[in-house]
């Protein structure tokens, strides 16, 4: 076998067995940066959506995510009134939470906010099958952790 023909195939291994977490073709991942400061491990494919932020980020909606996004160190505030993308990534980890009732774990998806290819700010939602669980926290928040036992392969 000539040489270009092992070369191709090693590509073609490359490309069909290690996992792309782009969300378009040949572009870096959108989030990157954040991801890897907080060791988060993200599976399955990304959902991307545009979104027009309001003038004000107050409220339920925005005034609470830009809160969260707050306490992990973004601000959106020089964005208010722009378009955005909302990208959303699954994590391996979850959420715990503790009651009198014991441990309960969620869950997560992990939402960039992203102007074109920079993230400007990040924060986690629970989801269950039946889709998403309302409220949102700090992608620094002490309760998201990986499930115990649970051998990760991350392909980044």
């Amino acid at each position: 076998m000539k040489m270009s023909g092992v070369v191709s195939m090693f590509l073609v291994a490359i490309v069909l067995f290690v996992p792309s977490y782009s969300f378009s073709s040949g572009s870096p991942t959108v989030g990157l940066d954040i991801i890897q400061k907080y060791k988060l491990h993200i599976h399955g494919t990304s959902n991307t959506q545009e979104v027009l932020l309001p003038q004000e980020l107050s409220g339920p909606d925005w005034g609470l995510k830009q809160s969260v996004l707050r306490r992990a160190g973004f601000d959106l505030s020089p964005y208010a009134g722009q378009r955005v993308l909302l990208i959303r990534y699954d994590l391996v980890e979850k959420y715990y939470q503790v009651s009198n009732l014991g441990t309960e774990s969620y869950d997560l998806s992990l939402w960039i906010i992203a102007k074109g290819h920079k993230a400007l700010g990040a924060f986690v939602s629970c989801r269950w099958p039946d889709g998403l669980i309302p409220g949102v926290f700090a992608v620094n928040d002490q309760s998201i952790k990986l499930p115990i036992g649970k051998p990760v392969f991350n392909g980044r």
